[in-house]
């Protein structure tokens, strides 16, 4: 059974200059591969779809 894998977006999934780094890329479509669900979540608040409301 595959396991749920939430990341957190700032400092962990991208650096602090917004760069995704391919080692992240790989990982997570290794995770896939393997039957597991990789949700992407952040902390920041009033952001919906890149904009502030």
């Amino acid at each position: 059974m595959g396991k749920i894998l939430l990341i957190d977006v700032d400092g962990t999934l991208v650096n602090y200059e917004n760069q995704l780094p391919e080692s992240a890329i790989y990982a997570i479509r290794k995770a896939r591969e393997n039957g597991h669900k990789v949700y992407i979540c952040t902390g920041r608040s009033g952001l919906c779809n890149g904009r502030r409301r």
